[in-house]
């Protein structure tokens, strides 16, 4: 089982979009660990819009990989200057 501090959280919004951020946020959501390559995984077998309750089709992919690689970027930077 992984630390939840460590993974990012993905959560629909209630208007067909996603937020992407690190640690808990309110909602439905789900927990990615943080690299592009579990992201892919969740999109490639369908366990986001399945644990998010919403349709693939309303998912933008695209903008979702952006925002989830910013929100690794931003964990990351934030990690290294507590340091």
């Amino acid at each position: 089982m992984r630390d939840q501090a460590r993974l990012v959280r993905i959560t629909a919004d209630g208007r067909g979009g996603v937020v992407v951020s690190p640690g808990r946020g309110a909602g439905r959501g789900a927990y990615c660990c943080p690299t592009a390559a579990c992201l892919e995984q969740a999109l490639r077998r369908k366990a986001l819009p399945r644990a998010l309750r919403c349709e693939l089709s309303r998912l933008d992919a695209e903008a979702l990989r952006c925002a989830f690689a910013a929100a690794v970027q931003g964990a990351h930077a934030g990690s290294s200057e507590s340091d």
